[in-house]
């Protein structure tokens, strides 16, 4: 199984985004997810594994000053999609998971550019991502979690 979890947020507004910034946010959010995937699937598909994304709400909209950030996440949504259809004859399941704002270090970074205070009781807690991910993983065989939206219920 291959998980992919690392992410770099980069915000700003497109006339204000350097060309750096956008090379580094694709970097790590894109190529090196593509290219670590790449290398390991010969021994995906021996396993008959699973590769899971763990993507981001951002990889479906985007809004004000989130053109590169959401840029890398669609394009990551558009990776794991092809990967899918690719890889399915191969027996590699590939699953894409789609949090919304997690209380996490980036969470605070979006804070702070957005000028709002944190309080991270109010968005959902990694553990919560991470049991999506364990459904994902503990589907039968015969059947592949494709995409999983999880979302703040706006309960705390």
């Amino acid at each position: 199984m291959l998980v992919h979890s690392a992410g770099v947020l980069q915000m700003g507004q497109v006339a204000d985004l350097t060309p750096e910034q956008w090379r580094k946010s694709f970097e790590v959010n894109v190529f090196a997810v593509a290219n670590l995937t790449r290398l390991l699937l010969p021994a995906l598909r021996a396993a008959k594994g699973q590769v899971i994304a763990i993507n981001s709400g951002s990889g479906y909209a985007s809004g004000d000053g989130s053109a590169l950030y959401s840029g890398t996440k669609f394009a990551l949504r558009a990776f794991t999609d092809a990967l899918r259809q690719e890889e399915r004859a191969n027996g590699v399941r590939v699953s894409s998971i789609h949090p919304g704002r997690v209380a996490t270090d980036m969470q605070q970074e979006l804070h702070d550019f957005e000028g709002k205070p944190y309080r991270p009781e109010e968005w959902i807690q990694p553990d919560q991502v991470a049991k999506a991910v364990r459904l994902a993983v503990d589907a039968s065989r015969d059947s592949v979690i494709e995409s999983l939206n999880i979302r703040p219920s706006g309960m705390v």
